[in-house]
């Protein structure tokens, strides 16, 4: 079988990770595939910030915490039923900054690169999570201070976040695909 499609049958959203660093090496390996992605224009309108200090993930899952309480009570409530953990214990956030430039397509672009982001960290053997919920941070009264904690350049916005360590925990099945979904016209 194809690697590239067995890593795409087998990566899922894991929600408990092992406190167990990522190495250096491997988080650049991730990047690079990153990095690697196409982008109109080839623009790359993108920032690849990898948050590893114990410390600023810790302020991000409080901040992010807060934030989704006071901007979005329902996914509150989600992420309270489902163990009060925004972030699952991922020792590594990785913030995707997008250049926002209207009508040029980043919103794409920036899904291509978490695609190789996701995929090349399953392939590496680590778990991942892609987290929109993170962003009501970025939208809140704090969002400006902790664009400027992770060093955004400027015209940048918050695009997504991946949480990526190793699981701690058996892994998921991956959802099964829809083929009602796919149409073909022939």
């Amino acid at each position: 079988m194809n690697s590239v499609l067995d890593v795409i049958r087998r990566r899922y959203a894991c929600r408990s990770y092992a406190p167990t660093p990522v190495p250096p090496e491997v988080l650049r390996q991730v990047a690079e595939a990153g990095l690697r992605a196409p982008s109109g224009r080839d623009r790359q309108p993108w920032r690849i910030i990898a948050v590893t200090a114990p410390e600023v993930v810790a302020e991000l899952e409080r901040a992010g915490l807060e934030a989704l309480r006071q901007l979005d009570p329902k996914g509150h409530a989600d992420i309270i039923e489902r163990g009060g953990r925004l972030l699952y214990g991922a020792p590594v956030v990785l913030v995707v900054a997008r250049l926002d430039l209207p009508g040029k397509g980043t919103e794409v672009d920036t899904g291509v690169l978490v695609s190789h982001l996701l995929l090349a960290a399953t392939e590496l053997g680590l778990a991942t999570c892609p987290n929109r919920m993170l962003g009501k941070l970025f939208q809140s009264p704090e969002g400006a201070r902790f664009e400027r904690l992770l060093s955004f350049p400027e015209g940048f916005e918050y695009g997504l976040a991946i949480l990526l360590g190793y699981a701690a925990e058996e892994p998921r099945p991956p959802h099964e695909p829809d083929f009602s979904k796919f149409i073909e016209i022939a």
